[in-house]
């Protein structure tokens, strides 16, 4: 992947008609976005991004993962957005740490 700059357009197909969520962020003075990508190396070709996208003027944070598909020859795109409090709160679940953020968090149910 090419070095991304403020303004920049991030596209989803190859005739760059179809934009990127992404662009919001990088069109953001504050925004930080952070990507990274893993290539399957099992002889499939399978790539797959993962962007980390934080507007803290904004009190926003998406993650947004990308998917290369080979049929349509184009990155299909889906993102999570969530609000401060909610990104702490979901770090904290990964890590299995139930108290993160000045909150304790108690597990509901397991299904």
């Amino acid at each position: 992947m090419d070095t991304l700059k403020r303004g920049d357009k991030l596209y989803l197909n190859e005739q760059h008609t179809k934009e990127s969520c992404i662009n919001d962020y990088l069109t953001a003075r504050d925004a930080v976005v952070e990507v990274y990508e893993y290539t399957d190396s099992s002889g499939y070709g399978s790539k797959a991004r993962i962007f980390l996208c934080v507007n803290p003027k904004h009190d926003a944070t998406s993650i947004v993962r990308q998917t290369w598909s080979q049929l349509t020859k184009e990155w299909q795109e889906e993102a999570m957005e969530f609000d401060t409090d909610s990104f702490i709160f979901l770090e904290a679940l990964i890590k299995s740490n139930r108290q993160a953020g000045g909150a304790v968090y108690s597990l509901l149910r397991t299904y």
